[in-house]
């Protein structure tokens, strides 16, 4: 697996908010989490959960979950304002996030952070179906086209992606083609179609960062095949486009914290 596990995951937000106070003075003491209840919501609030006694100037204030495909979030997003959180951590599809973000601004719901797992909240169509209103959300995501002076080959791929697919290409299918480009790699090592051969040949991968589209030091897989070079980067949309603001050393843009009210 070339991509970062749950449980990495989850550990980005904690490091991401430490540094927010270290280095901003940023007052973060309470933490909700607000996720749908199929197995991905719920592994993801599962590894927040296990990181908080790591952190423990963080607080959990509540840890909400929801039916996948619900059409109404209002009672959820009110037991969020009565929890009365800094930070509000999410793990929601396409049309839930929607809905919390129409649900937040009629309930004039604005936390200092509103952080989300990738995929929805940084997708085209929760930018094109909330507008405006899709600003200040920050997304915990595994690629930017924003790294492109850094990664010339990054641009390129990005602009071939929305060639052929008519969109921008996010975390997801930088992933799939990350994924997909390590396992060429190998099969190039091995000269051969053998099941062994490739085995061996991914097993000894060493790819550096300039080899790959991803903003990671590079591939390389422990025993168990995991990736042990991947890492997160966060996002903020802001004027309806995402934008790399964390690691601060890599950001293109100023993060805005705390996120304005709603207008």
């Amino acid at each position: 697996r070339t991509t970062p596990s749950s449980q990495t995951q989850a550990k980005d937000y904690f490091d991401f908010l430490t540094e927010l106070v270290k280095t901003r003075n940023a007052n973060i003491k309470r933490i909700a989490i607000i996720h749908e209840n199929t197995l991905w919501g719920e592994e993801f609030a599962k590894s927040a959960k296990k990181y908080l006694p790591e952190y423990p100037q963080f607080t959990l204030a509540a840890d909400i979950s929801y039916p996948h495909g619900t059409p109404d979030l209002t009672s959820e997003v009110q037991r969020l304002v009565a929890a009365k959180p800094d930070v509000v951590l999410h793990a929601a599809y396409d049309a839930e996030a929607i809905l919390l973000a129409k649900t937040y601004k009629l309930l004039g719901f604005s936390p200092q952070g509103t952080l989300a797992h990738g995929a929805a909240f940084v997708s085209s169509a929760f930018r094109n179906a909330l507008k405006e209103d899709s600003n200040y959300f920050l997304i915990r995501e595994h690629f930017s086209r924003d790294l492109a002076p850094q990664k010339p080959v990054l641009g390129k791929v990005a602009e071939m992606y929305k060639q052929r697919y008519g969109k921008d290409m996010d975390g997801t299918p930088a992933r799939a083609f990350t994924a997909m480009m390590t396992l060429a790699d190998a099969i190039n090592r091995a000269g051969s179609t053998q099941p062994e051969a490739i085995r061996k040949a991914l097993q000894e991968t060493s790819l550096s960062a300039e080899q790959i589209i991803m903003p990671w030091p590079g591939i390389k897989f422990d025993p168990t095949g995991q990736n042990t070079m991947s890492r997160g980067i966060f996002v903020q949309t802001q004027g309806e486009v995402p934008k790399l603001v964390w690691p601060f050393a890599l950001a293109s843009s100023q993060l805005v914290w705390p996120r304005p009210p709603w207008k």
